[in-house]
């Protein structure tokens, strides 16, 4: 019997594996010992230190030996490695190399490694119509012309690993191609369907009367061939009353050439110099997930009295409720129809009392440099949401982003529209790496009106030390000065009226400090006034520190009330003062939490309990005591996580004649 076949358990097999593994094996063997082998006195060994005998008895090529005689090396041709650039992985990648055993740059090499592609590289690495067999590519990787990075960037250093199947690259940081023009890791195409749904209901009955709402909010859509087509319908009901809002329908397409994004349907003016509004038509805005621009966080913030229902308009239209635990609130992600427009906040509490507050649009973005760079052009019809019956006029409106310096941007707008145009100039500036400052103006001409006007807004924010930082806002204008929403709805016949609505100038400033031992302090402070000389203040503040045994947080608020000419019967006209002074423990999966309240010179206190019963079920339960009628309130507040949809329940009574029950269920489906 053949020597070479052994039989065990019955199966004739060949001791040896087959010859492209032995062959693999010997390579990675031969480059591993190549510099130890060649100290060593070998039995028929060539000048490069191998046995010739043993390797044709592996049936190997002695010829490989002169290749692996001086060091560890790759194959010639085409290998797969992984790759590093500048010590990150870029994951596996296709890599050529010559005779020698160096590596060949290419534009696929490059490109997976995100770096730029040198002028020479691209004119030689142009595809040829025959496709490459591996014969070829064996040869080009062999060709003189293989090209070396260090020719571009002479600083590149190129590190070898054979043994382990890896190329390190370090380039200087010019040779890395921008964030915002390395699109490798998108994707195109796919089909889909999706629905994104929130229902939110509240029943309350208090003393003399109830009250009952309810509103629904969903956005539709599908994806097909890279477009994407989407519809956000608002549904609301209170006391026998409905209203239903279509916000908005379109089709969107991200054009990657452009880095922009084209929009047709009923859209919302995304104009980053003059404040636009919704249309019926089409625009063409920059694509900021293409340019890699810094975003900024809208933050709306305030205290509720009781739980309460808090509601966020901008421009007329509902774009945001939910329902909050008495307490410290905070919104943030808010789905702003655009950046020009001031929020109004109302804070609608268990016992029916409401609450209203201004966020000025000038402190919407606080002075970071967030000017869209690149160009927007929208053209197309007024629309109107809610039902109202304000004019409809045909709009054109354009405006361009430009980057001046390496820490300023500008921008510049025009718009046209019947019976009204308008232009503005902007730009945001840093100053020492951590200040920055934004200036824009508007100009604006209502023929109908026959008045002309301007508004200058002028924010900022400083990081003055790592643990001190302010913002501040500022926003003046004319009594001429109009947006586009003033001209299309009727001017009272009053002038008085008029100057009596219209704001003179809104005004708001932040300090926040931090400190290991003493805990975060924050402070606020806003200003509104209007040309009757009516004017609000409200100022805002908050401390909270982290200790052993938990957190203690003080959280205040201080209306200062409404100055000048106002209504005796306002009740604005009274400061309200409001602080909460909240301990909170931790014991694992639950969480305790005690709390003293003071609100107009009367106190409260409480306490709730939470607990997370699993990844999909949790509940709270609150109790608070009122100095004022001596009245104890109770809450719970489940929320429960099924397959499909997430459910939210609570219960609250105040006092002895209030009571509140919401249900809400929010959730999407692809």
């Amino acid at each position: 019997m053949n020597n070479k076949i052994r039989r065990k358990h019955g199966a004739f097999l060949d001791p040896r594996p087959p010859p492209d593994v032995r062959l693999k094996h010997c390579l990675i063997a031969l480059s591993a010992v190549a510099g130890g082998m060649a100290a060593l006195p070998l039995h028929a060994a060539d000048a490069s230190g191998f046995d010739l005998n043993m390797l044709k008895e592996r049936g190997i090529d002695p010829q490989l030996a002169d290749y692996f005689r001086e060091a560890a090396r790759f194959r010639p041709g085409m290998q797969v490695v992984t790759l590093f650039v500048n010590g990150s992985k870029r994951g596996r990648a296709d890599a050529r190399f010559n005779t020698k055993g160096d590596l060949c740059f290419d534009v696929g090499l490059l490109d997976k490694g995100g770096l730029i592609v040198p002028p020479q590289l691209k004119k030689a690495d142009k595809p040829t119509s025959t496709p490459r067999t591996p014969a070829a590519q064996t040869t080009k990787a062999a060709s003189p012309d293989c090209f070396d990075y260090k020719e571009a960037f002479p600083q590149t250093r190129v590190e070898l690993r054979p043994g382990k199947e890896e190329v390190a690259l370090v380039v200087p940081t010019d040779a890395l191609r921008p964030t915002e023009d390395d699109f490798a890791g998108y994707s195109s195409g796919g089909t889909a369907a999706m629905l994104n749904y929130e229902i939110l209901g509240v029943n309350s009955k208090f003393s003399g009367g109830g009250s009952r709402f309810m509103s629904g909010n969903a956005e539709l859509g599908f994806n097909v061939k890279d477009w994407i087509v989407r519809s956000r319908e608002v549904y609301t009901a209170q006391d026998g009353k409905s209203q239903r809002q279509h916000v908005y329908a379109y089709a969107q397409k991200t054009l990657m050439d452009f880095k922009s994004i084209l929009q047709a349907g009923q859209i919302n003016i995304a104009n980053s110099a003059v404040s636009g509004g919704a249309i019926t038509g089409a625009q063409m805005i920059p694509e900021g997930a293409l340019m890699s621009l810094n975003r900024n966080n809208v933050m709306v913030e305030g205290i509720a009295q009781w739980q309460a229902r808090v509601e966020v308009r901008q421009a007329g239209a509902l774009i945001y409720t939910t329902v909050v635990p008495a307490g410290p609130f905070a919104l943030s992600d808010l789905p702003l129809l655009n950046s020009g427009s001031d929020l109004e906040v109302t804070v609608v509490e268990a016992t029916g009392a409401q609450r209203r507050f201004i966020v000025p649009a000038a402190s919407l973005h606080s002075g970071s440099l967030g000017s869209q760079r690149g160009y927007s052009f929208a053209v197309g019809r007024q629309r109107s949401l809610g039902g109202s019956t304000a004019r409809q006029p045909w709009i054109v409106t354009g405006s361009g982003g430009w980057k001046i310096g390496k820490d300023s941007n500008a921008n510049a707008g025009l718009m046209a529209a019947t019976s009204y145009q308008a232009g503005a100039w902007g730009m945001d500036t840093r100053v020492f790496n951590s200040t920055s400052i934004s200036l824009q103006q508007r100009l604006s001409n209502a023929t109908g009106e026959g008045v002309r006007g301007t508004q200058v807004s002028l924010s900022g924010s400083s990081l003055l030390s790592t643990s001190f930082s302010g913002s501040f806002s500022a926003t003046q204008q004319t009594l001429g000065y109009r947006d586009l929403a003033d001209t299309i709805v009727d001017t009272p016949a009053n002038a008085g009226d008029l100057e009596h609505n219209r704001y003179r100038g809104q005004y708001t400033a932040s300090l926040s400090w931090s400190n290991a031992t003493l805990g975060s302090f924050n402070v606020a402070y806003s200003r509104s006034s209007l040309f009757s000389g009516v004017s609000t203040q409200r100022v805002t503040g908050s401390w909270g520190q982290t200790f052993s045994f938990g957190t203690i947080s003080f959280n205040l608020e201080h209306n200062l009330g409404t100055s000048g000419n106002t209504d005796a019967n306002s009740s604005n006209t009274v400061p309200i003062n409001t602080f909460y002074l909240t301990l909170s423990i931790p014991l694992g999966q639950r969480n305790v939490r005690t709390y003293v309240n003071n609100s107009s010179g009367y106190k409260r206190y409480g306490a709730s309990y939470n607990e997370t019963i699993n990844e999909y079920a949790n509940y709270t339960v609150s109790a608070e005591r009122n100095t004022q009628n001596q009245e104890t309130d109770l809450s719970t507040q489940a929320s429960i996580l099924p397959r499909y949809t997430q459910v939210n329940l609570g219960y609250s009574r105040a006092g002895s004649g209030a009571t509140s029950m919401n249900g809400g269920l929010r959730g999407g489906m692809v």
